[in-house]
Protein backbone atom coordinates (compact mmCIF):
# COMPACT_ATOMS: atom_id res chain seq x y z
CA UNK A 1 0.00 0.00 0.00
CA UNK A 2 1.22 3.37 -0.89
CA UNK A 3 2.32 5.33 2.31
CA UNK A 4 1.17 8.55 0.32
CA UNK A 5 -2.00 9.88 -0.34
CA UNK A 6 -3.24 10.99 -3.26
CA UNK A 7 -4.44 15.05 -3.73
CA UNK A 8 -8.32 14.78 -4.00
CA UNK A 9 -7.98 12.67 -0.74
CA UNK A 10 -5.77 15.35 0.79
CA UNK A 11 -8.21 17.66 -0.08
CA UNK A 12 -11.43 16.02 1.48
CA UNK A 13 -9.90 15.23 4.69
CA UNK A 14 -8.78 19.14 4.68
CA UNK A 15 -12.52 19.92 3.70
CA UNK A 16 -13.37 17.36 6.43
CA UNK A 17 -11.60 19.08 9.02
CA UNK A 18 -13.10 22.59 8.42
CA UNK A 19 -16.74 21.66 7.44
CA UNK A 20 -17.76 25.60 8.79
CA UNK A 21 -16.10 27.04 5.41
CA UNK A 22 -17.69 27.56 2.52
CA UNK A 23 -16.83 26.93 -1.14
CA UNK A 24 -16.57 30.74 -2.30
CA UNK A 25 -13.90 30.62 0.75
CA UNK A 26 -11.82 27.70 -0.10
CA UNK A 27 -11.80 28.92 -3.78
CA UNK A 28 -10.47 31.98 -2.86
CA UNK A 29 -7.87 29.95 -0.43
CA UNK A 30 -7.16 27.80 -3.87
CA UNK A 31 -6.82 31.17 -6.06
CA UNK A 32 -4.67 33.10 -3.06
CA UNK A 33 -2.22 29.47 -3.09
CA UNK A 34 -1.82 29.72 -6.66
CA UNK A 35 -0.66 33.16 -6.61
CA UNK A 36 1.94 32.39 -3.82
CA UNK A 37 3.18 29.82 -5.47
CA UNK A 38 3.82 31.72 -8.65
CA UNK A 39 5.54 34.82 -7.25
CA UNK A 40 7.49 32.39 -5.54
CA UNK A 41 8.12 30.49 -8.61
CA UNK A 42 9.09 34.09 -10.37
CA UNK A 43 11.47 34.99 -7.33
CA UNK A 44 13.65 31.62 -8.14
CA UNK A 45 14.02 32.56 -11.84
CA UNK A 46 14.95 35.92 -11.56
CA UNK A 47 17.94 34.66 -8.42
CA UNK A 48 18.63 31.71 -11.03
CA UNK A 49 19.20 34.19 -13.91
CA UNK A 50 23.18 34.98 -14.17
CA UNK A 51 23.39 38.74 -13.93
CA UNK A 52 26.47 40.23 -16.69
Amino acid sequence: MNRYSSWPDVKRRLREGRPEVSEAEWAGRQRAARAATEAYALRARQLKKPTD
